[in-house]
């Protein structure tokens, strides 16, 4: 079932091809209706006759929505492809996935489809029925209100575009979706138990246990890890499953996915490698990261000589910033999951904070390394993240630091830049600094970033 939604939600004609579908079986209703009204004069009277129209007012009618709902269609897509194109040469190709499949987009363009189908279908209906002398149709009237309704999303469809295609509004949405997933995926800080039997095992008995290792059946990023599925599958074998990768990872084709421990290696592998979906992209149904290659991204497009865009970049490091200072609140290092009893059934991959810290500003620190808009940006985003950690993120946040002041080119910078960043830090240290013997200071007589204990 995952992989059919996984697949719905990455194509792109799926929704349209269901109001495509809708839109038939409502041209044949519709058509019935009419056979019903010209059966039945006592109906065709209790109808007002402004709702009701002859062979050729109907023709002429269905057939003008259909030439005008087709144009409004064609405009669409050309919009769509516009966007496309922005997305592909100045954010980052990967976030045409948030637009192609946000599903305003994909209605849209389902209403349009559908009111299109549903003219030209009746209008094949509509010239059948002039064979046998029908009269009073109402479809045309069904036909005109879809017609309104197509006019009135194509002028939401201008405003959808428009937003669209700011790039805020695309870092807003890349944003709150990781949001999503993170609370959709993690739970907050002090909501679980402590807990890790993996190392509380004595000795080097998890070694003496048989393993077993299940190998990937095709290349690809993992997409999804049903842990339910793995809980219950480790349960029954009476095994314990250690997963090597995680979500987003990409792995080539019998590449090991997983080892199993227990007394019998005799487990079916393909029913473990099931429970993961490996696929040609990444998806950001669980994989929080990818939000964040996808913001890093932008950030580093609006970098280049070609767009030369740093207040892009400044958008991007700031959400990253929230993001992270979210992210301080989670219990994304719990990996341990046990079935009712306590026992010890699926060991996940995870992931530091220094991982998530570093993959979020690694990449901007070395192409904003002249910019000192940015550079001064990354601290503030750093600040905010430490005045939302506990010791260990301040800690992390503070060595990090340090490897930004390393990385910057100092000779760049005048006195006044140098004295703006040294506040920064400053600022900074008073979060994190306790944490450290030595504090980052900035001497302005040669430009240089120190260290002094």
């Amino acid at each position: 079932m995952t992989r059919i939604l996984l697949f719905v939600r990455a194509s792109y004609w799926f929704i349209p091809a269901v109001y495509g579908v809708i839109a038939i079986m409502l041209a044949f209703l519709s058509h019935q209706l009419d056979q019903m009204i010209w059966s039945n004069p006592d109906f065709k009277e209790r109808i007002p006759a402004m709702f009701l129209s002859d062979f050729e007012l109907a023709y002429t009618l269905l057939g003008t929505i259909a030439t005008s709902i087709l144009t409004m269609t064609s405009i669409s897509f050309s919009s769509i492809l516009v966007v496309m194109t922005t997305y592909v040469s100045q954010f980052s190709p990967r976030s045409l996935q948030n637009f192609i499949t946000d599903p305003h987009t994909q209605r849209i363009l389902g209403v349009f489809i559908s009111g299109f189908v549903y003219a030209v279908v009746l209008l094949l209906l509509t010239k059948h029925s002039g064979e046998v002398k029908i009269d009073a149709l109402i479809s045309p009237l069904l036909a005109v209100i879809i017609a309104i309704i197509a006019v009135g999303f194509f002028v939401f469809f201008v405003h959808h575009v428009a937003k669209w295609i700011q790039v805020r509004n695309l870092i807003q949405n890349i944003y709150d979706y990781t949001l999503k997933v993170m609370d959709k995926n993690w739970q907050n800080q002090g909501e679980l138990k402590e807990d890790d039997p993996w190392e509380d095992w004595e000795g080097e008995e998890v070694l003496d246990k048989e393993m077993q290792a299940v190998r990937a059946e095709q290349s690809g990023y993992i997409q999804w890890i049903d842990y339910e599925g793995l809980k219950k599958a480790a349960k029954e074998d009476g095994v314990i499953v250690e997963l090597l990768h995680s979500h987003g990872d990409y792995l080539g084709k019998g590449l090991s996915l997983m080892k199993i421990y227990g007394e019998n290696n005799h487990v079916d592998e393909k029913k473990y490698a099931r429970l993961m979906i490996l696929g040609n992209e990444r998806e950001s149904v669980q994989d929080v990261r990818y939000g964040i290659v996808k913001m890093v991204e932008i950030a580093t497009r609006s970098l280049s000589p070609g767009i030369n865009d740093p207040f892009t970049a400044i958008e991007c490091i700031n959400y990253l910033g929230h993001t992270l200072s979210a992210l301080t609140r989670k219990k994304f290092r719990e990996n341990y999951l046990h079935d009712e009893h306590g026992n010890l059934l699926v060991v996940k991959k995870v992931y530091s904070f220094s991982d998530y810290l570093y993959q979020s500003f690694f990449q901007i620190r070395f192409y904003g390394s002249e910019d000192v808009a940015v550079q001064g940006q990354i601290l503030d985003a750093l600040y905010e993240v430490a005045s939302h950690g506990n010791r260990q993120v301040r800690s992390d946040v503070w060595n990090f630091t340090d490897y930004v002041v390393e990385g910057l080119r100092h000779e760049q910078f005048l006195n006044w830049d140098i004295d703006r960043l040294q506040n920064k830090i400053d600022r900074l240290a008073v979060i994190a600094a306790p944490y450290r013997e030595t504090k980052i200071r900035l001497r302005q007589t040669d430009h240089r970033f120190e260290d002094e204990e």
